[in-house]
């Protein structure tokens, strides 16, 4: 397996997003630009959304709602699909991480530096995120609100 050069900056800039609904998940792998690009969507994201619970069932609808034989059959006929899916879906995501102050400080610094991975679960009441940075690992866990602030089921 042929590894790209340091210098190309590829082995030490990229930034793993694995998000999960219930039953599949994404992986999205951000570098350079994408890592910026990423955190500017995610801001903006998080600012219109008009309540966690909301935004947390669209992502998981994103994720879960994907037909498996629709995928291949676009797979084949466009090999950027999967990526391009993943990425979409990794900016409402992060969105989603970003309506919460605390989370949304440790992700920016963590994409701007690089080199880490964002796990996170979206289950029906909660979402579950793992920060794997330096130079501290970060693990939280969060009731989903609604508009007013009141804990709400994601459906």
């Amino acid at each position: 397996m042929n590894l790209p050069e340091k210098s190309d900056n590829l082995l030490t800039d990229n930034v793993l997003v694995r998000i999960a609904g219930e039953r599949q998940s994404v992986s999205c792998t951000l570098h350079g630009t994408r890592r910026r690009e990423a955190a500017d969507h995610a801001t903006v994201a998080a600012a219109f959304a008009t309540s966690e619970r909301q935004l947390a069932a669209f992502v998981r609808d994103q994720i879960d709602g994907r037909d498996p034989v629709v995928e291949v059959a676009m797979a084949a006929a466009y090999p950027e699909h999967a990526e391009d899916t993943a990425y979409k879906i990794t900016l409402f995501g992060l969105g989603l991480l970003y309506m919460r102050p605390e989370l949304a400080s440790r992700l920016r610094e963590a994409l701007r530096q690089g080199n880490c991975s964002v796990d996170v679960q979206i289950h029906a009441q909660d979402v579950h995120v793992h920060l794997v940075a330096a130079p501290h690992d970060y693990e939280t866990a969060y009731v989903l609100c609604d508009q007013s602030g009141v804990p709400a089921q994601v459906h």
